[in-house]
């Protein structure tokens, strides 16, 4: 039976994975400010 191998991205290096961080947050940011203008 043959083995399907699932490729895995590279590690993303440092700055790559702080502007993943960053995103985040400002998702999570634009989030909360979409939520309270729903709210008022």
């Amino acid at each position: 039976m043959k083995k399907i191998r699932t490729r895995k991205p590279p590690k993303p290096n440092e700055s790559e994975y702080e502007k993943l961080i960053r995103l985040r947050a400002e998702n999570a940011y634009m989030k909360a400010e979409i939520e309270v203008i729903k709210n008022t």
